[in-house]
């Protein structure tokens, strides 16, 4: 049996599904409203409350679908979800006790915090936040609608009768169609990235049963992981009311996650950014530089723009980690659940993960010769490379909960399409903001002059025209490394839209319809 390690058990009816465990449906739309009466939202509140989906009900919906469940419904009946979340504007509109919420940047607004996030400072520059399509000065939301579905049609008939049910008291600002991309690219965002590999696995339990975890454990010698390959985080770090991860010691609990106002606890921060991807500019730009680079050093005579890609992302198209496969893909690690998130940067280790792949062993790339110190994923998530604040344990405090969709056609260049990055947490000043402005945006972490993060990094300082270094390094004949700087001139990933809410608890949002 299991050694429980004292997790707290979820109020899982009162959670938003959205948050946890997320929506696995294809299509979404985004409403984002403006209140305009407060009496008539009130109302208007109390009709859609019963339609919030709860984290208990999705998890009864997986279960009811799932192959692996003796009532498994081969032909479920359409279901649409529902989620809603409030901006601080919002709240102080409904509520008179907004203002004791702590997180100084939800209360500023994603507008006025977006040069910190190294958004462009000039107004003629497209991700200048005056020119966003929703969330700039002219067009702040209070509240955004998050409505899912398996098809397509019943979605868009689900959000008409939304809109139709919206009193006077609202206004529609802006609506975002989503989805994820057609098979063979289910799973990938408009680079050809498979997408969100890397997620926080979350401790607690669902109900009184002791090894009832939200998170199945399958190392029964740990009730610690998820997984071998995974650690799994403290909830607080997602959800108010609940502990925290400890900087110290990720196997302890560290101090009760507070938002500030006495109705916060089970709900949490949702930081929304609307990214366009210029998909042509990026494939112009591996194709232009791979040729360069195998044309003027040797030692790079085998790369390509789909290898150059992999060293940008940190990973394969297929998902494949570059550090497992670093001189062609291996979409046979990709599938690997076990392996595909199972790797070190500092410290190589015997990996003790049975997997259909051969001689699994975890090689330290300290020097950055095989996953650059800028990739992405390593910019975002350093693992086991030691920061200014601390060890791998202080990182586990930087985590998100990522809920992105793509929008957009697939292989169109004359429409615009992106991703709409949506993430969870308790602390937007400690985790989104943190993992921005130390990590992706600083040209000088996790290693002096590793360069800016090639894919989302964005490079503010007065002077230098928004151009990124990223430097890949190359280890030489004699065994010694050298840099090649590389030169980004243009952003590959633009902000066109975004906000900071506050997604309530099933019962807050009760206590949020009433007249107080």
């Amino acid at each position: 049996m299991l050694v429980q390690p004292g997790e707290p058990i979820l109020e899982i009816h009162e959670i938003q599904g959205h948050i946890l465990p997320g929506f696995n449906k294809d299509f979404q739309i985004l409403l984002f409203l403006e209140i305009v009466e407060v009496c008539q939202i009130k109302d208007w509140l109390r009709q859609i409350h019963p339609r919030i989906v709860s984290l208990e009900t999705v998890l009864n919906h997986q279960q009811l679908t799932s192959n692996d469940s003796p009532n498994h419904l081969s032909s479920c009946e359409p279901s649409i979800w529902i989620n809603i979340a409030f901006s601080f504007n919002g709240l102080s509109k409904l509520t008179n006790d907004a203002d004791l919420f702590i997180d100084a940047a939800f209360k500023d607004g994603l507008h006025n915090r977006s040069e910190l996030l190294g958004d462009p400072t000039h107004r003629d520059i497209e991700g200048n936040c005056h020119n966003w399509v929703i969330g700039s000065s002219g067009n702040i939301p209070d509240i955004i609608l998050i409505i899912a579905a398996d098809d397509n049609n019943n979605l868009v008939q689900a959000v008409n009768q939304i809109e139709a049910s919206l009193n006077s008291g609202f206004k529609v600002i802006f609506k975002q169609a989503a989805a994820v991309l057609l098979s063979p690219f289910k799973g990938h965002e408009h680079f050809g990235f498979r997408d969100c590999i890397s997620q926080p696995c979350v401790r607690g339990r669902i109900s009184n049963q002791a090894n009832d975890f939200l998170t199945p454990r399958f190392n029964l010698d740990n009730a610690h992981q998820e997984k071998i390959t995974q650690d799994l985080i403290w909830p607080g770090e997602f959800i108010f009311g609940y502990p925290r991860q400890s900087p110290i010691d990720k196997l302890l609990p560290g101090a009760i996650a507070e938002a500030g106002p006495s109705w916060a606890p089970n709900g949490s921060f949702l930081v929304f950014r609307r990214l366009r991807q210029d998909v042509e500019a990026f494939q112009t730009f591996t194709k232009s530089v791979a040729k360069q680079l195998r044309e003027k050093n040797l030692t790079l005579e085998d790369i390509t723009s789909e290898k150059l890609a992999a060293k940008l992302m940190g990973r394969w198209f297929s998902g494949t980690p570059i550090i497992h496969a670093p001189n062609s893909d291996n979409p046979e690690i990709a599938q690997e659940s076990w392996l595909n998130n199972h790797f070190v940067y500092e410290n190589s280790s015997q990996s003790a993960v049975d997997s259909a792949v051969d001689d699994v062993h975890l090689l330290g790339d300290t020097l950055g010769i095989i996953c650059p110190h800028a990739a992405h994923i390593r910019k975002a998530f350093p693992r086991d490379t030691k920061t200014l604040s601390g060890s791998e344990a202080d990182t586990q405090t930087h985590r998100l909960l990522r809920r992105g969709i793509p929008f957009g056609q697939l292989f169109c260049d004359d429409t615009e399409r992106g991703l709409l990055f949506l993430a969870y947490q308790t602390s937007i000043e400690r985790q989104f903001e943190f993992i921005t402005t130390n990590w992706i945006n600083n040209p000088n972490f996790p290693d002096s002059g590793a360069g800016h993060d090639p894919i989302v990094g964005q490079n503010n300082n007065l002077g230098e025209n928004r151009v990124r270094s990223w430097n890949l390094p190359v280890k030489n004949p004699d065994g010694g490394v050298t840099k090649i700087s590389v030169k980004i001139p243009i952003d590959w990933v633009i902000p066109t839209g975004g906000g900071y809410f506050f997604a309530p608890s099933i019962s807050a949002l009760n206590y949020l319809s009433k007249n107080h």
